[in-house]
């Protein structure tokens, strides 16, 4: 038995553990088959996704190796692997749903019409308007839903029920479910009418989403009410699925309102249903081709890929309104995968309505000035969380010198393969530098454009939307962006698009994100305003985009059931390439690379029999080890550093016992660990909490 250090004690059952490698093939103690120690040089390894470097403003760079250029228009259309992944196939099923119909009426084309011509105005940090709510008074409470809905029993012993709902005119429907009891083994599909596929969604999903509005503050209506992704056509269905043992009881929820489209932001390209046109969509309603003719194709330009394959068209809801903008994705230092995603504050500046949030992927021509959205977009649906937000305006005297209309997100979805995870600098870029600006965005809700120009001062924005500039104050939140001539402008919708600079290189880096101006093809020479990224950095964003920590990534051995720990992004890379035994499971917890006030190092022993590996904190058990057990474990050097007593920032770290195998299972995950008591019981054993790690 090793020595005890405080609750912590590693059993003589680590000397028969099952190898760590043992699925790798080959002789497990030959370190050509280990993932060993994190190598030296980064350069010389893939990363998990399309990244590029990033600057922090104090002449520190990494640059990870990047696969650029992956992603190019296809050559025929065919279903995006990302999309597919969200969608169901109705066709097969034995069961139908006893569909609940309710019909809403025509909206008048004066109205909508109304509307349509707003949106060719440009009002200064507004973001573009696509739809309007309209209220159903038959699903207005929960006591009208659960009158109308209609339960089937499915085969499987589970209930099926289904509401219907058409918007005269509409060109596309999003269902807004006001939830106060939804079971997370329920499932939610929303379909056309008459279409075979459905975006499914689960219950937990819904409630999680549900649970940080809650967790920002809202606990109004809006913040328990659930937006359904977008459906195109006039008539939508949500249909909801319960399994055996599922009381329909568990699913109360009303439907005040749907939001009617009255633009279409996929044209004949749907999100449900592949290419299949659904009704007639008059050109009046289409965004594709609404952007001035002076607006440049991004498909034309194919030294633009790598900076228009990190930005995305964003869909979202307020208070029952669609609304467009565009956003771009974000790299960290820790090039870890962190789905980190930029836009404006006038965009989203609440947590309620970043979890209505819908992104689409390579919204862009298939061919150069084609017009024609290509085939393989992806759309994602799952909302965002927000991190940081900063308005414009509203400071001393009427002007906030540091506003910057900044909203920072984490969306919940995984970007798709082909996505780049944009570069950024946090330098302060200066005036009349003579470096050409790229932005790229979604002007009118259209395909992806581009626009050249240069940044000629800083400046701010004053409560009523008149802006005044700066050519020396350099603490001004704003630069002043002139387009070049005949290069772009930017547009109602382009709201929130990364400013780039080096955009038509391997290396694109936000520098800014639009707020607006006063461009258009009448008058090209109009400013321009985006948000500096450099102030918003120091602001917030370092703590996100700059950790002083980095993650722990965890793998699960499929073949010998034990795990794998490793803050080294070059270990945890090659692992993925070269052992495909090894189940990727993401970021476990968060620890430090580096030696700082109560931290200590947290020490890494293999196995030498087996191949397998374990972790310690305590100086007495790394101690033992050496001098016990040297013929079968060789210490690997420190892996990272954590605390040894509980601190503010710290969060207890648990170590389990596997009983089958003698591995050991580490979490820092209260759920995780009570799941695992609760359930695995007869194979885990917890032997208390092994150290303590960054919150």
């Amino acid at each position: 038995m090793f020595i005890k250090s405080k609750r912590l004690a590693l059993s003589l059952a680590a000397v028969a553990l099952v190898a760590l490698l043992s699925g790798c093939g080959g002789n497990s103690n030959d370190a050509a088959t280990s993932p060993g120690p994190a190598k030296t040089n980064s350069q010389n390894d893939a990363t998990l996704s399309n990244s590029v470097s990033v600057s922090d403003g104090q002449g520190n760079t990494r640059l990870a190796q990047s696969s650029v250029n992956t992603y190019q228009p296809p050559a025929s259309a065919e279903v995006p692997k990302g999309a597919a992944k969200a969608k169901s196939s109705l066709q097969s099923r034995s069961v139908q749903p006893d569909i609940a119909k309710l019909d809403l009426g025509p909206v008048s084309e004066e109205k909508t019409q109304k509307y349509r011509q707003a949106q060719s105005d440009r009002p200064l940090g507004k973001a573009m308007q696509v739809s309007f709510p309209r209220e159903v008074i038959q699903a207005k409470t929960a006591g009208n839903v659960t009158g109308l809905m209609r339960w089937t029993a499915l085969p499987s012993g589970g209930n099926i029920a289904a509401l219907q709902f058409t918007s005269g005119g509409a060109q596309g429907l999003r269902i807004g479910l006001l939830v106060t009891q939804l079971a997370p083994e329920a499932t939610l599909r929303f379909y056309p009418a008459g279409s075979n596929d459905a975006i499914e969604v689960s219950g937990k999903a819904v409630n999680e989403l549900l649970a940080n509005n809650l967790a920002a503050g809202d606990k109004s209506d809006d913040g328990r009410t659930f937006w359904g992704p977008y459906i195109k056509g006039e008539t939508g269905i949500v249909e909801i699925e319960v399994p055996k043992g599922i009381d329909t009881s568990s699913i109360t929820f009303a439907v005040p309102s749907i939001s009617h489209f009255f633009l279409n932001p996929l044209d004949k390209v749907s999100l449900l249903g592949g290419n299949t046109d659904v009704g007639t969509t008059p050109e009046k309603a289409s965004l594709l081709g609404r952007a001035g003719s002076c607006n440049l194709d991004v498909s034309c330009n194919l030294p633009l890929t790598v900076a228009s394959n990190a930005v995305a068209h964003m869909e979202y809801v307020a208070n029952g309104s669609g609304y467009l903008c565009t956003g771009t994705l974000l790299n960290n230092t820790n090039v870890d995968g962190i789905p980190y995603f930029l836009s404006a504050n006038h965009c989203i500046s609440t947590q309620t309505v970043a979890s209505t949030l819908s992104t689409y992927w390579f919204y862009k021509s298939s061919a150069c000035n084609n017009g024609v959205l290509n085939p393989n977009y992806v759309a994602l649906f799952g909302g965002a969380k927000l991190l940081y937000n900063r308005d414009i305006a509203s400071g001393p005297n009427g002007a906030n010198p540091v506003g910057t209309d900044t909203s920072f997100m984490r969306l919940t979805q995984t970007p798709p393969a082909g996505a780049v995870y944009a570069g950024w600098t946090a330098a302060q870029q200066s005036l009349s530098n003579g470096l050409v600006y790229t932005g790229v965005h979604s002007p009118q809700g259209d395909l992806l454009k581009y626009s050249l120009g240069s940044i000629n001062a800083y400046g701010y924005i004053l409560a009523d939307n008149s802006t005044f500039f700066s050519t020396s104050n350099n603490l001004l939140g704003l630069y002043r962006v002139l387009w070049n001539s005949n290069s772009g402008v930017t547009e109602g919708g382009s709201s929130g698009s990364g400013l780039f600079l080096n955009g038509s290189t391997n290396n694109p880096q936000v520098v800014g994100q639009l707020y607006g101006g006063r461009s258009n093809c009448a008058v090209p020479t109009g400013a321009d305003y985006y948000g500096r990224f450099d102030i918003a950095f120091v602001s917030g964003l370092a703590q996100w985009l700059s950790p002083v920590t980095n993650a722990v990534y965890r793998f699960y051995n499929t073949v010998s059931g034990s795990y794998f720990y490793t803050i080294s992004i070059a270990e945890r890379d090659s692992i993925v390439l070269n052992f495909p035994n090894f189940r990727y499971e993401g970021p476990a917890y968060s620890a430090s690379p580096n030696v700082s006030t109560n931290l200590f190092p947290v020490y890494r022993f293999r196995n030498l029999t087996n191949g397998s590996y374990l972790w310690t904190i305590y100086e007495a058990e790394r101690n033992s080890i050496k001098s016990n057990y040297s013929s079968t474990f060789v210490e690997e050097g420190i892996a990272w550093y954590a605390s040894q007593s509980s601190v503010v920032g710290t969060i207890p770290l648990y170590r389990f016992r596997n009983f089958t195998n003698g591995t050991y299972f580490y979490t820092a995950s209260e759920a995780e660990k009570n799941s695992v008591i609760a359930n695995y019981s007869a194979t885990f054993v917890l032997e208390g909490v092994a150290y303590y790690v960054i919150s």
